[in-house]
């Protein structure tokens, strides 16, 4: 089934541009992978779970993203059949942890999410950029605040001095106010 684009948008403003995005199969990513599909780019997207029947990215690889040995199968892949990227976006990114507080989390709770939020980009970052001394974007997104375990940070019942007390010390600010800067 294909859906009508509902906002208007140049066939060519990525003309040729090689866009990497990951967890490009749900959600924003998927948005993301087809709006850089109609703009005329050569889209690769990477996801653990397999590509959706009606999305046609040039290059999709299966991988966990939240590994070293993910991200070097990903990195390898595309730069062996493009040899670099113009844009990469790390829109990866989750928790599989319980939904107990940031107390109930073990060390490979915590270990885990760190894996896939920020060092998956990490990795992607330094295993693109160095290559592609001409990337146009490198762009991060994560769920904000800083998905796992933090739930009980924005629960209205706690007090601000509460928060600060308890929450850790690495926040993501939410899309919002990073789009409004």
């Amino acid at each position: 089934m294909t859906i009508a684009y509902p906002f208007p948008f140049l066939k060519d403003e990525f003309k040729d541009k090689r866009v990497v995005v990951t967890g490009g199969t749900k959600g924003m990513g998927d948005a993301m992978v087809r709006r850089f599909t109609l703009g005329g780019a050569f889209v690769a997207t990477t996801a653990r779970s397999p590509l959706p029947a009606d999305q046609k990215p040039a290059l999709f690889v299966q991988a966990d993203l939240g590994t070293q040995d993910g991200v070097r199968e990903v990195a390898g892949r595309i730069l062996q059949e493009w040899g670099g990227v113009d844009v990469l976006v790390n829109n990866v990114g989750g928790s599989d942890a319980p939904n107990c507080g940031f107390t109930a989390l073990s060390a490979a709770d915590w270990q885990r999410a760190l894996d896939v939020n920020l060092l998956a980009a990490v990795r992607l970052d330094r295993a693109f950029v160095p290559e592609c001394s001409n990337v146009s974007q490198v762009s991060s997104f994560t769920s904000p605040p800083f998905s796992i375990g933090c739930r009980f940070m924005t629960q209205p019942s706690r007090t601000l001095r509460q928060r600060e007390r308890c929450a850790p010390t690495a926040k993501a600010l939410p899309m919002k106010s990073v789009l409004r800067e």
